[in-house]
């Protein structure tokens, strides 16, 4: 059975998806905030292109935080 989830996927220099570095949560929240928090700049810290998405995953499978 499939379930809903939000995908915190990250993005390359060229704009295509890292497919590897992709985590799944089940709260929306939750994965928004750790894609704001990765894209902000701090000192001794290079921000990163990320963004949330819904995937339709099947829970038995993969790992939803």
């Amino acid at each position: 059975m499939k379930q809903i989830a939000f995908a915190l996927v990250f993005f390359l220099q060229d704009g295509s998806v890292d497919e590897s570095l992709t985590r799944l949560y089940a709260k929306k929240h939750n994965c928004l905030y750790i894609c704001q928090e990765l894209s902000k700049s701090a000192i001794n810290y290079t921000p990163v292109k990320c963004a949330c998405e819904v995937r339709f995953v099947d829970a038995k499978t993969v790992l939803i935080r």
